[in-house]
């Protein structure tokens, strides 16, 4: 059959090209034909850092400083006020050593005879109080003192305007010696004694020529904290060396200042 007049058989062949390119382009298409893209590579990335918290120190309680509790100050008689002994009961007063010879004058105060007078003597027996809280530092027996006990206060544990009074530096300790008693004190070195705390009685022990009635005395003196006295004695043929130079140290040397002893029982009496 011929072809209608009109009709141009190149034209036909190139849109029929044309029309089955696109059908095949459609199918290809659609059956997976085209290799698909490649998908995306997710990278693993860490998570953005965090800063680490920062300890918080919980704010510390300030230290505070244990408070020291003063030491009372007791009469050295049992019984009798400190007002009563210095208008009464004082026999010998203080008297500071006379020139260069510190063995001289009277190194403390003396009580006896109560109301009585030199016939009185009932003040023997009478129970010896620790005016301070303190530290056994020496005792011991000798013909000056008799039986003796010497107690030690710092006077961190004392008024600071008492401290003044006897120029006493913060490291120094007011020693108080109590003298004649009827026997030894039951104590050992280093016993922490309260004020007020029986510490003897009042007796006539040493050499005669030191004392002659029954009577308390008692000696003050300043020095470094912390010392300790060996036993010490004087005057008699039978004493050693070491006691002798243990003697010479609490009496004569730098090492204790002699205070008077009036100072502290004076000071209970302000108002």
């Amino acid at each position: 059959m011929g072809m209608q007049k009109g009709y141009d058989l190149r034209q036909v062949r190139r849109q029929y090209y044309l029309i089955a390119g696109s059908i095949a382009v459609l199918l290809l298409g659609a059956c997976g034909g085209r290799s698909p893209e490649p998908a995306p590579t997710l990278e693993a990335t860490a998570p953005p850092a965090t800063a680490a918290p920062t300890p918080t120190s919980e704010p510390q309680p300030t230290p505070t400083e244990t408070a020291i509790t003063q030491s009372p100050i007791c009469s050295p008689l049992a019984g009798h006020e400190i007002a009563t002994l210095l208008s009464l009961y004082l026999t010998q007063p203080f008297i500071p050593p006379q020139g260069a010879n510190k063995e001289t004058g009277h190194h403390g105060l003396d009580f006896a005879y109560y109301s009585g007078g030199p016939t009185g003597g009932h003040i023997n027996g009478t129970p010896i109080q620790s005016m301070l809280d303190g530290v056994v530092a020496g005792m011991g027996y000798n013909a000056v003192y008799g039986y003796y006990l010497i107690i030690e206060t710092p006077f961190v544990l004392l008024p600071a305007e008492l401290a003044e009074h006897y120029e006493a530096g913060a490291d120094e300790s007011l020693y108080m010696l109590y003298g004649h008693m009827q026997a030894a004190a039951p104590f050992a070195i280093g016993d922490v004694l309260a004020c007020g705390q029986v510490v003897g009685q009042v007796g006539d022990s040493g050499s005669q020529q030191f004392t002659s009635d029954p009577h308390l005395h008692i000696e003050t003196r300043v020095g470094a904290a912390g010392v300790r006295l060996a036993e010490m004695a004087y005057y008699t043929a039978d004493v050693t060396e070491a006691q002798t130079a243990e003697y010479l140290r609490w009496r004569t040397s730098d090492e204790f200042r002699l205070m008077d002893p009036t100072i502290l029982l004076v000071y209970t009496l302000r108002e």
